[in-house]
C-alpha cells in the first residue's frame, strides 16, 4: 500500500532493549494531498538504521510516497493498528532523474 503527502512532524525517536537486543523507532505525521479532504497520518519506521535514514534524508516540508505495511493486534478486546513506512520516497521535481536521451546545454561543443 502506498500513501502521499507533505511531512508536517517528526516524533521524538524511542529506544529500549527486547530480548534481541537494541531496538528504535521514530514516528512522524504526514498530511495528505487530498485537496478536498486531506488527512493526517502517524508513520512509523523501525530500526536503527531507518531511524538515521529518516533524519538525514527527510524533513518537515517534504512531500513523499510512503510504501506501507499496515497491522493491527488485538490486546484485552481492543484493536491496536500500526502503520509502518517500508519505503519513503522524496516527490517533485528535485527528485526527477533526467531521461537518457534528453539534451543538455553543459556540452564543450
Amino acid at each position: 500500500m502506498e500513501i502521499t503527502g507533505k511531512i508536517i512532524e517528526f516524533l521524538e525517536v524511542q529506544k529500549g532493549e527486547g530480548k534481541n537486543g537494541e531496538w528504535q523507532k521514530q514516528e512522524f505525521i504526514i498530511e495528505t494531498d487530498n485537496a478536498k479532504y486531506p488527512k493526517k497520518v502517524c508513520i512509523g519506521v523501525w530500526g536503527v538504521e531507518k531511524v538515521e535514514n529518516l533524519a538525514k534524508y527527510q524533513k518537515v516540508g517534504d512531500d513523499v510516497k510512503c510504501s506501507l505495511e499496515i497491522e493491527s493486534r488485538e490486546f484485552n478486546s481492543k484493536w491496536y493498528t500500526n502503520i509502518q513506512a517500508w519505503r519513503i520516497e522524496k516527490q517533485g521535481a528535485k527528485n526527477e532523474t533526467p531521461k537518457v536521451n534528453e539534451e543538455t546545454d553543459d556540452l564543450p561543443f
